[in-house]
């Protein structure tokens, strides 16, 4: 924030749009509503880098599991800057549609941003534990284990801070 020049600038905003982009290319990546497509499945395999001609330079990766994780980050750091950083949650009942999921996390994250503008911090709290919820019922709905949540998330949060480290 300090190397940036953004200190003491409120950037939630600019968190809920980056989580509502992310949301968008998480379901770019699941594909299932491409009701037009002939095959919607999942994207949960590719190449890192194809033009790596050595194969045991390629890197092999789940874009599906990389954008859900890249969701959950900007819905944590929403969460510290609406100051629900210390709550308690459930895992919900993963029984709705999917595409309602996503339909209703951007929904959240938009009442979110709608009460924080006009000062109306009440709630916010259930709010959030409600968009948690949705996100991670999102993560079982796609077939993430926790454990597969975690460690992607804890190796994309250290390529964010080297991304940070080096200007990025």
């Amino acid at each position: 924030m300090k190397e940036k020049g953004l200190s003491g600038q409120d950037l939630l905003p600019n968190k809920v749009l980056a989580l509502q982009v992310e949301l968008g290319e998480l379901a770019n990546e699941w594909q299932m509503f491409k009701y037009w497509k002939g095959d919607p499945r999942p994207r949960t395999a590719s190449l890192r880098n194809p033009a790596v001609m050595m194969p045991e330079d390629q890197e092999w990766y789940n874009p599906l599991l990389e954008e859900y994780v890249d969701c959950l980050h900007f819905a944590l750091s929403i969460g510290i800057d609406t100051g629900n950083d210390d709550l308690t949650f459930v895992m919900p009942n993963t029984d709705s549609d999917i595409i309602y999921t996503f339909i209703e996390l951007n929904a959240i994250a938009a009442e979110l941003l709608d009460r924080h503008s006009m000062g109306m911090l009440v709630d916010t709290d259930i709010l959030y534990i409600d968009l948690l919820e949705k996100l991670f019922g999102l993560g079982k709905q796609l077939g993430f284990t926790f454990d597969q949540i975690e460690a992607e998330y804890l190796r994309k949060n250290a390529i964010n801070h080297h991304r940070q480290e080096c200007g990025y």
